[in-house]
C-alpha cells in the first residue's frame, strides 16, 4: 500500500440541526400581534415603538406547545418561527427598538423551507434576533429545527430485532434516529462517521490505473478488484435488480466515489466488480487509482446486520432498521431528510 492510498478520509457530517443558537440581524419591531378575524390587530397594553426608550427591545415568544393563533407572548406563544416571522412583517412604523424573538426548548418541524429575506432585515438599524429562551446564561435551552419528515409505525414482525416501518414516497439517503445519525447498512461494519482504517477494505486492483482513461472508450475493462474475503459471499447471490442498487464507496485522496455494481466475478483471489453506467466511464475523472486505496460497500438488506445500520427496500417503499443499545423503537423519533 502507497503512502499516497493509505491516507485516511476526512471527517464528513450529516444533516439534522441539533442546536439552534443563531441571533441573526432580521428585522425589528415595537408591538406584538394577534391574528383576529382576518387581518391582524394590536394586543391591547403594548406600546408603541415611539413610546418606547432608545436601545430597549420587544420581545416575541415562539414554543412547540403553542399555537399560532395566539399572540406570541411569554404566557401565550407562537408554534412556529414562521408566525414570529410574519408578525415582525406586519409591525406598523416608525421602529424604535429591536425586537427578540425567544424560541422556546424543543424540536420545530419545518413543513416548508423558513426562508428570511431582505424584507426581514430590520429597519432604522435597529434589529430582530431569533435565539434560544436564555440564550448566553447557564438556563441557555436546547433548540432544534428539523426539515425531516418523520417515519413512524415502527415494528419487528421477524422478531429478529430488525424493525420496519412504511416510507413517504421517494427515495433518501440518510436516516436519523433520535437525532443521531444512522448507518446505510454496509461492509465492514462502522458507524455513520468512524473513520478508523478496519472501517474500510483495501482496493486490490484497478483494471486501469493511474488518472485518465485514453481517449478509447473500450481502453481496458475498467474493473475494480477486491480481495474475495471483502466481498461479502450474500452479495454475489443477489438478484440484478438488488445488485444494482449497491454501492461501491471509494475514497480518492480529496475525492469520494460512489459507483452502482453492474456485476460481480470471483477470479480466484479476487473479486472483480464492474461499474454501472454512467459512472464506469466517469471513474477516469479526478484523483489517480491508486491499488490500496480505502473502499466499502453499502445499501443492501443482506448487509443490514449491526445495531444503528438501515436499508430502504425503494420498490417496497419501506425501511428497515437494527436499534441500538436502549433505543426503543415506540419511543424514537425517526426522520428522513
Amino acid at each position: 500500500m502507497t503512502a499516497a492510498a493509505s491516507a485516511h478520509p476526512g471527517a464528513r457530517r450529516g444533516w439534522f440541526l441539533r442546536r439552534f443558537a443563531i441571533a441573526a440581524v432580521l428585522a425589528a419591531c415595537a408591538l406584538a400581534v394577534a391574528i383576529s378575524g382576518n387581518g391582524l390587530e394590536l394586543i391591547e397594553g403594548l406600546l408603541w415603538a415611539d413610546e418606547v426608550p432608545r436601545g430597549s427591545s420587544s420581545e416575541l415568544y415562539v414554543a412547540p406547545n403553542g399555537s399560532d393563533r395566539n399572540p406570541g407572548t411569554m404566557a401565550r406563544p407562537f408554534a412556529t418561527v414562521d408566525r414570529a416571522r410574519r408578525a415582525v412583517q406586519a409591525l406598523p412604523e416608525p421602529w424604535n427598538r429591536d425586537v427578540i424573538v425567544w424560541l422556546r426548548a424543543g424540536t420545530y418541524e419545518l413543513s416548508s423551507t423558513l426562508e428570511l429575506s431582505t424584507g426581514d432585515s430590520g429597519k432604522n438599524g435597529y434589529r430582530v434576533i431569533y435565539q434560544p429562551y436564555g440564550y448566553g446564561t447557564p438556563r441557555q435551552e436546547t433548540v432544534a429545527l428539523s426539515g425531516g419528515t418523520r417515519v413512524t409505525g415502527w415494528s419487528d414482525p421477524d422478531g429478529d430485532g430488525i424493525y420496519e416501518a412504511r416510507t413517504p414516497s421517494g427515495a433518501f439517503r440518510q436516516l436519523y434516529v433520535n437525532g443521531q445519525r444512522a448507518t446505510r447498512a454496509r461492509a465492514p461494519n462502522a458507524d455513520a462517521d468512524d473513520y478508523r482504517e478496519d472501517a474500510y477494505v483495501p482496493i486490490a486492483h484497478w483494471d486501469s490505473p493511474g488518472y485518465e482513461y485514453d481517449a478509447d472508450p473500450n481502453e481496458g475493462n475498467r474493473r475494480i478488484g477486491l480481495k474475495a474475503a471483502d466481498v461479502p459471499a450474500s452479495l454475489l447471490k443477489l438478484p440484478a435488480s438488488q445488485l444494482h442498487r449497491v454501492e461501491l464507496v471509494v475514497q480518492r485522496k480529496w475525492a469520494q466515489n460512489r459507483v452502482r455494481i453492474d456485476s460481480l466475478s470471483p477470479e480466484g483471489p479476487l473479486t472483480y466488480l464492474v461499474p454501472m453506467e454512467p459512472e464506469r466511464a466517469l471513474f477516469g475523472f479526478g484523483p489517480p487509482r491508486i491499488d490500496g486505496q480505502w473502499a466499502h460497500l453499502e445499501n443492501a438488506f443482506v448487509l443490514l446486520d449491526a445495531p444503528g445500520e438501515w436499508f430502504l427496500d425503494v420498490d417496497a417503499q419501506k425501511v428497515y432498521y437494527k436499534p441500538r443499545p436502549g433505543e426503543d423503537m415506540k419511543a424514537a423519533v425517526v426522520a428522513t431528510p
